[in-house]
């Protein structure tokens, strides 16, 4: 009884913010596990919520110490940054507990990767009303009244798959009932600018070398990128 009576005030208040900042740690991890693996959407999200848990935190167990010192003046003599230095100088360790090199370096992992998703967050809070995502929006809105939609690039296992010009191309063509296979409208694009070369060797930068037939081949035969000879 007697040590409960000998305890002071700042000593209660920061017990409370010790278990409120435990309990604020276990429901980021769960929310951290919470999201399906590569799901970059749902990840952001997480990321920005975890943000504003872990800064409405901070910033009422600063209020809430600044109200204590107010009231016990006499008693209470940090200053605000010694205050704020008390807020995140809480740990969820047992105290007196020894730690092992391998806990310190995992605790210094996890606190470099919460000040990465703390600036990622806040770069993404910045980006919300950027040029480019105002940009974004007002070409959705136009796209929506043609009733038309951007189409994200979709990569698959097989590299082939993956060039956008070929993607794209092969879309349009199955949006008019259409199907054709990546490798073969590779290999079609590539037999007619061999049997056109002198309508696209000018765009080439030395036409006298064999840089078109070594072109022309790469397209059949490999994951290339298309570039803008093909858009010709």
């Amino acid at each position: 009884m007697a040590d409960e009576e000998e305890e002071t005030p700042q000593e209660r208040l920061r017990q409370k913010h010790k278990k409120e900042e435990k309990e604020l740690r276990a429901k980021i991890q769960s929310m951290k596990h919470s999201v399906p693996k590569g799901d970059k959407k749902k990840k952001k999200e997480v990321t920005l919520d975890i943000a504003r848990l872990e800064e409405e935190l901070k910033e009422r167990f600063k209020r809430e110490l600044e109200e204590l010192s107010e009231k016990h003046l006499p008693e209470a003599s940090n200053s605000v940054s010694d205050v704020t230095e008390m807020i995140w100088s809480v740990t969820v360790t047992e105290p007196q507990t020894r730690i092992s090199k391998a806990q310190k370096r995992r605790d210094k992992k996890a606190a470099k990767e919460r000040e990465r998703e703390q600036r990622i967050a806040e770069a993404e809070m910045e980006n919300v009303h950027s040029a480019r995502n105002v940009e974004n929006e007002k070409l959705k809105e136009i796209l929506v009244a043609k009733g038309l939609a951007i189409k994200e690039r979709c990569c698959c296992n097989s590299v082939v798959t993956c060039c956008s010009l070929y993607n794209a191309i092969a879309d349009q063509l199955s949006r008019q009932k259409q199907q054709m296979e990546m490798k073969t409208l590779r290999r079609l694009a590539a037999e007619f600018m061999q049997s056109h070369e002198e309508d696209f060797l000018p765009f080439l930068t030395d036409a006298k070398t064999d840089q078109y037939a070594q072109y022309c081949e790469e397209i059949m035969s490999t994951a290339a990128w298309g570039g803008h000879l093909e858009v010709q």
